[in-house]
């Protein structure tokens, strides 16, 4: 069955590393437990983004790890942006 996604929700395919999988998948489990119904591993992103996305912009950047640190990000491959844009037309700022 096919159900249209809200429109506060944008669909992603990301790549993600496992270790933080790992983390979201048990902050989803409790989560779950808190709300007492199944939940999305996107809630759990959510309310990851959510605290952290609290910080200043400077303070989340210092925690980036350099690329020499964090290769696979390199190794997915080339970012591809069809149009050029960061943000889709569909998604208001």
């Amino acid at each position: 069955m096919h159900r249209s996604i809200p429109s506060k929700l944008v669909r992603f395919n990301l790549h993600m590393r496992r270790d933080h999988v790992q983390r979201l998948a048990q902050l989803a489990d409790r989560l779950a437990k808190k709300k007492g119904r199944d939940v999305r591993l996107a809630e759990a992103i959510e309310l990851a983004l959510v605290a952290g996305l609290h910080w200043e912009d400077a303070d989340l950047l210092d925690l980036a790890i350099p690329d020499h640190a964090a290769p696979y990000w390199l190794q997915v491959g080339p970012v591809s942006r069809p149009g050029g844009v960061i943000v889709p037309r569909s998604v208001e700022l």
